[in-house]
This record gives structure tokens, sequence and C-alpha cells, in this order.
């Protein structure tokens, strides 16, 4: 689904073409691979591109029919890591969800029950620690006290949208209605924090699980901001207890 939504969102390999701008100072593999040139004889290249692409396409579905086949799955999450890399070497990029779903494919590579238990709960643990400390983040800068702050953000990421296509009736009503606008924002923090009580307990996964769904559909209501990615995070939570009971030794 995700490889699908890049190719309407033209960002598959083969439509991204060669960047113009490199931005090779985020990480070390981004580095490694800019100055042995694999990134720049992958896009430029358009046919190797095509066959990216389509292995993006074919070997999570392959993979679902032959979940013990190891080769593939790190093939498989090797591709998508190459995809990953040279999608970030765009300026415009390097806040791309796509984090979590690399991490996702890890536990499938050590896919024996003791392994996939640690690895599939270390998964969990970031999504839980991305969600906490997007709201920690907020109480700490002090954007999550401002009483303005829901109104500000739905006008910075909804103006330009406005103005070149028109005012929706959902547009209206929210801003006729600015108190929803104010109480959006700190009412999101306070969802983003109850995502700590899974530190202590799996109690509650399936609930966070939801409020995960519920909360990237705000995300793009409200602030314009699409973390469809994101929403592959929500099977460490939803799975969590069933993991658990499975993974008992071999």
């Amino acid at each position: 689904m995700i490889a699908v939504k890049s190719y309407f969102d033209y960002v598959l390999l083969h439509q991204l073409h060669t960047p113009v701008i490199w931005d090779g100072g985020v990480d070390l593999l981004t580095y490694l691979g800019l100055t042995s040139g694999v990134f720049k004889s992958i896009t430029g290249n358009q046919w190797l591109c095509y066959s990216f692409d389509t292995a993006l396409l074919i070997l999570p579905l392959v993979l679902v029919f032959q979940p013990q086949r190891r080769l593939l799955a790190i093939l498989n999450f090797s591709i998508w890591l190459v995809y990953f890399l040279i999608y970030n070497l765009y300026g415009t990029h390097q806040t791309h969800a796509l984090t979590g779903l690399l991490l996702v494919h890890i536990p499938f590579l050590f896919y024996q029950k003791p392994s996939f238990h640690w690895l599939w709960n270390g998964v969990r643990y970031y999504t839980l620690w991305i969600m906490s400390s997007a709201a920690a983040w907020k109480i700490i800068r002090g954007t999550a006290f401002h009483p303005q702050q829901g109104k500000n953000i739905y006008l910075q990421n909804q103006t330009g949208a406005i103005i070149e296509s028109g005012i929706t009736p959902l547009q209206s009503f929210l801003l006729s209605n600015e108190w929803l606008l104010n109480i959006s924002f700190p009412l999101g923090v306070i969802l983003e924090g109850l995502f700590m009580v899974g530190f202590f307990t799996k109690r509650f996964d399936r609930l966070l699980a939801i409020l995960l769904i519920l909360l990237i559909a705000g995300f793009r209501l409200l602030a314009d901001a699409t973390f469809f990615e994101l929403l592959i995070l929500v099977l460490p939570l939803w799975y969590s207890e069933r993991v658990s009971k499975t993974a008992a030794p071999a």
C-alpha cells in the first residue's frame, strides 16, 4: 500500500529522476552511498529504477505467502532501505515517515520466536517513544500552552490551499469556530502523552493502536500533514499481546 501510494504521489525512483541538489549530510549510510557513486548509478539508470520500483511492489506480496524465506526478507529490506536513503537525498524529504516501515522489516529477518519477540517489542517501544516524545517536545517548548496554537497551525498549513482552490465548507466551519481549533492542539498533546502508558503495561495497546490511527487522521485534517506510512506502526501495538503469548523459545 505504501509503494502504491508512492506511485500516485510520483515519488518512486523512476519518477524522482536524478536529484538536482544532493544532501549527504544526514547520516553515514547516505554519505557512503553518495561518495561511492551507488546512488547516482541507480538514479541515473531508468531501467534500474524501474527494477527497484517493481521489487518494492512485488516482494512484500511474495513474502506474505513465503514468510520463511529469509533471503527474500533481507532483499526486501535492502531495497526499501536504498529507496529510503535515495528519497531522503531531496532536501524537502528529510522528515519522511518511512523509518517505521524500515523498523517493522527487521523482526522478520529473524523470524525465530525468541529473536522475533524481542525485536517486535523493540519496534513497539519505538512507536511509543515517537508519540510520547512528540508530546514532551511540545510541552518543553511551551507550544502546548499557547492559547492560539491550534488556530495558528491550521492557518499556516491551510492558507495556501484556500487561496489556490477556495474555501471548503469544513474549512469555513472550523475558521468560524476557532475554539475547536484551539482545543484540538492541547487535546492532541494529551493523546500523544497517553502513549507513555505503554511503557508500563500492554493492557491498553489496542486502544493505543486506534488512538494512533485517529491522531494520524487528525494531523491530516488540521495540520495538512500526511503520515500515512506511520500507520504500519499500528501493527506492533495491535499484535503485541499475541506475539508475547507465542514467544516461548522454540
